[in-house]
């Protein structure tokens, strides 16, 4: 199963916490900022999300395009981080719930939509 805290430490990048981030979470310079308090499957989440600004190497920018596209390009990556396509398959094998899929999982609605839709492409091409 895929660790992002183990991830972000073989990255040597430091993860810390603040809680005037205004955001759940935030790349910059070699860190991520995370809000503190946030449940684990949310931060796991969220931290995946930041690490994949990382590898790319994203700065902030006011280009709310590549603004745009970088958040779905941190989304569908972290969610195929997060998840496997056999893991999901054996959830939808269990039940039709995509919120009971997104528990068993451990990870957000959002990660979750942007796994499937991500394979949706993929199927698609």
């Amino acid at each position: 199963m895929y660790d992002p805290w183990e991830h972000a430490e073989q990255l040597g990048l430091s993860v810390r916490y603040t809680p005037s981030l205004g955001t759940m979470g935030l790349y910059e310079h070699g860190t991520i900022w995370l809000l503190p308090d946030m449940a684990q499957r949310v931060e796991r989440c969220v931290l995946a999300h930041e690490l994949s600004h990382a590898v790319h190497g994203d700065e902030p920018t006011n280009d709310r395009a590549l603004y745009a596209r970088r958040e779905q390009r941190a989304d569908r990556e972290a969610a195929r981080w997060l998840i496997s396509e056999g893991d999901l398959r054996r959830c939808a094998q269990m039940t039709d719930d995509m919120g009971a899929w997104a528990l068993e999982l451990d990870v957000t609605g959002w990660i979750l939509t942007a796994r499937l839709q991500d394979l949706e492409k993929e199927n698609a091409a």
